[in-house]
């Protein structure tokens, strides 16, 4: 629909639009919201964002531990209490008309605002196996930080071969019995480095073909040889996936590539804005090097800060 032939109302102009639910993208909306603003955003799912699927937060202030179910809970009744609308659906793609930026959504409805947030976050890489998603959040996890105190004193699997796998790996082996890192290539980064630890174990040329479980918990994992297929079956309570992830930036049309680094992640300077005015990003979406929730709420409400400054202009 051009944009020209779209009637603006109240009903769908507002201050500022966020694009997602998640930790960074509720935070903004709740400071916003509380500075008086007209705040709407866009979630196509749950409010709350990947952590509604973490069995137990322990790293997270004000909490010695917190189902991420129920964090998520209370992020979303704070922001309904500031006065924030929850708009279901799913961008499609955005532009800008004039003063204001424009977001499409799926349902064919259009919004206007001042300001744009980009808060969607990434999407992780999952092992190709066979329903796959039934196992996740009962033993697969993709956040050592966040659920590897579930996994004190048992054996576990890290699934991958880059830096971060490596890092996740030596961060476990404080923790668990055994870590194995299952590596699906001939030789893993770092290795050196993984072989000061003795109870880290590395299987190179290696995939995970099968899970083995019992009343919901992981029993064992069967593991086959790239090269020779031979199989191995791994006692192991746990497994940490980290074969990669991609942020959720396919909405963006071409002339918005201008704000994505090589990663297509979105590249924002101390303020959470971008080079397009009016237009900010938040959270795992951005340029930032660690992807964790304190981190996601600290970029929400910086963001929301500069955004009323922002704002100022358009006040009457």
């Amino acid at each position: 629909m051009p944009l020209q032939a779209t009637i603006m109302s109240d009903s769908n102009t507002f201050d500022v639009i966020i694009i997602g639910g998640g930790p960074a993208g509720l935070t903004t909306a709740i400071y916003l919201a509380k500075a008086g603003n007209k705040v709407g955003y866009i979630e196509r799912n749950i409010p709350g964002g990947k952590i509604v699927n973490l069995p137990l937060i322990t790293n997270y202030p004000g909490y010695k531990s917190i189902p991420g179910a129920q964090l998520a809970l209370n992020m979303y009744e704070q922001a309904e209490e500031a006065g924030a609308t929850l708009i279901y659906g799913e961008v499609v793609t955005i532009d800008q008309y004039n003063e204001y930026h424009v977001v499409y959504t799926s349902d064919h409805a259009v919004k206007y605002c001042h300001s744009l947030v980009i808060a969607t976050g990434m999407n992780n890489t999952k092992l190709p196996i066979e329903n796959i998603n039934k196992y996740e959040h009962k033993f697969i996890s993709y956040c050592a930080i966040c659920d590897g105190v579930l996994t004190k004193n048992k054996i576990v699997l890290v699934v991958g071969g880059n830096n971060n796998a490596i890092n996740n790996a030596i961060y476990l082996s404080k923790i668990c019995e055994k870590v194995y890192i299952i590596n699906q290539f001939n030789e893993i980064e770092n290795n050196e480095e993984i072989k000061k630890f003795t109870n880290v174990e590395i299987i190179n040329n290696a995939k995970i073909v099968k899970f083995d479980e019992e009343n919901n918990i992981l029993k064992n994992v069967t593991i086959e040889n790239i090269n020779t297929h031979e199989i191995e079956i791994i006692d192991a309570s746990y497994i940490f996936v980290y074969i990669g992830n991609e942020t959720s930036v396919n909405f963006l049309p071409e002339k918005y590539r201008q704000i994505l680094n090589e990663n297509k992640k979105i590249i924002v300077n101390d303020k959470m804005e971008t080079t397009i005015p009016g237009l900010y990003a938040v959270g795992d979406v951005t340029n930032n090097n660690f992807n964790q929730i304190s981190i996601c709420v600290g970029d929400g409400a910086k963001a929301a800060l500069n955004i009323c400054k922002y704002l100022n202009k358009f006040k009457k």
